[in-house]
């Protein structure tokens, strides 16, 4: 009685409960109307875009039971943690959450290859770099469907990986550990957001972070992952800047690096740069600062110089591929005009994707109208940083869905860079609320890697 008395008083249960009904019925809704011979433009699973079943070994289990013992361990002892031991307990969440598949193999070295039309399955066929890169356009609506949508420097990464040792697991290792890059960024966020005084609270937050079920899904072997990591990278920059009122050479470093890593792997970036552009007119009208204004045209300077010198130097030309990849992806021009429901649908599902994956726990508290459990966003050092970042992540995520962004699905992956967005306005969250959020993401995240295999 005293624990749902607790519950009840610092966890919004009825929006969690409502989620859970909205969810099944929508998903009912769409399995009804697809049986039914109704062309919905969304998978059986909704939201879910992709799910395969698990390999179901007696290994997974056990090794599950141990993400959740690590999990429990890693709450109760975060106090102790310093920076590395942080680090190491959050990859240690990843690798166990992802064994669960069932063995090293299923978790991770099959995803490069098993479907057939991975970026690996064009990174192994390249045999002279340079001239793959100068005929990348011409041959690029031929190229496999991930390869032929993105810039090639994702493919090219496999394969220079791949040159130095050619062997997946030692490919899906570098992902691995360029990917658990992030928790290093986010705690160093969470740091500048909450100070050392808070330290068992920002290693809650980092550990958190690694037990929502996206990240700890997609962190491994996963492009995605290392995207995360360097979206991460560049948000410290930004948030260093924003905190400490002045533009330094570290700022403008992570900030560019981040970026331009992250617009030579995915057109994603414009999503960056759209919630920075946002956050700088927050921080122009709102706290009359035009550091963040200075600091982002700085960063477009630099970015423009490092496509022109990949133009010239390597003969890549970033907006023709661009172009390509966008045609290709619609070739019928807008949806929302000659689909309109489909559009509708999958608008919806890519919400609702970002939301499951985030954990219904997690999804109810940020929903919830009430902001109590939040404590109104606000974290000690913040000055509103936190709520103007996430309405600014918010808005240009919902943007990018307008115009047609996302139009498979796939949100939890693709965007998993929205992810620290949702950390962020944490910081100065409802302790017992905070508990509550943590073990519902850890079960949540139990039982997805439990019953399927996420990758695509």
């Amino acid at each position: 009685m005293y624990l749902y008395k607790e519950i009840k008083e610092n966890f919004p249960l009825r929006t969690f409960l409502l989620i859970i009904i909205i969810w099944i019925v929508l998903a009912l809704l769409n399995y009804v109307a697809m049986q039914s011979g109704i062309y919905t433009g969304l998978g059986y699973l909704f939201p879910i875009s992709v799910l395969y079943p698990s390999h179901f070994t007696i290994t997974g289990p056990i090794y599950l039971l141990i993400f959740l013992c690590i999990g429990y361990y890693s709450f109760y002892n975060a106090s102790k943690f310093n920076a590395f031991s942080c680090y190491i307990f959050c990859t240690l969440l990843i690798l166990f959450g992802n064994l669960g598949q069932g063995n090293i193999h299923f978790a991770m070295v099959e995803s490069f290859y098993i479907k057939g039309y991975e970026y690996y399955s064009d990174a192994i066929l390249i045999s002279d770099w340079k001239y793959w890169l100068d005929h990348f356009n011409e041959n690029q609506p031929n190229l496999l469907i991930h390869t032929k949508t993105h810039p090639p420097f994702i493919t090219l990464f496999h394969y220079f990986i791949l040159f130095l040792c050619n062997n997946i697991l030692f490919l899906s290792i570098c992902f691995s550990l360029l990917s658990t890059l992030s928790f290093i960024f986010i705690r160093k966020i969470l740091l500048l957001f909450l100070g050392k005084e808070y330290l068992y609270r920002v290693n809650i937050l980092t550990l958190l972070f690694s037990i929502i079920p996206s990240v700890n899904i997609y962190t491994i072997v996963s492009v995605d992952g290392i995207i995360l990591s360097f979206a991460t990278m560049s948000l410290w920059g930004i948030i260093k800047t924003a905190i400490y009122n002045k533009i330094t050479f570290k700022s403008i470093l992570l900030t560019f690096v981040g970026l331009a890593v992250m617009s030579s792997f995915t057109f994603g970036s414009t999503f960056l740069l759209g919630t920075f552009g946002l956050f700088s007119f927050f921080q122009l009208f709102k706290n009359k600062s035009t550091l963040i204004l200075k600091l982002l045209i700085i960063t477009c300077i630099l970015l423009f110089v490092y496509f022109v010198a990949l133009y010239f130097i390597l003969n890549y030309n970033h907006i023709k591929t661009f172009q390509i990849a966008s045609y290709l992806e619609n070739k019928n021009g807008f949806r929302g005009f000659y689909q309109p429901k489909v559009y509708i649908n999958t608008r919806i599902e890519d919400i609702s994707e970002v939301l499951l994956f985030l954990s219904f726990g997690y999804a109810a508290v940020i929903l919830n109208a009430n902001r109590k459990y939040l404590n109104i966003l606000l974290s000690p050092n913040s000055n509103k940083i936190n709520v103007q970042l996430f309405y600014s992540a918010i808005f240009t995520f919902l943007a990018m869905l307008v115009t047609g962004a996302y139009a498979t699905g796939e949100t939890a992956r693709a965007c998993l860079f929205i992810y620290p967005f949702f950390l962020i306005i944490l910081t100065k969250c409802n302790q017992i609320t905070l508990i509550i959020i943590y073990f519902l993401a850890l079960f949540q995240t139990f039982g997805m890697q439990l019953i399927g295999n996420f990758h695509w």
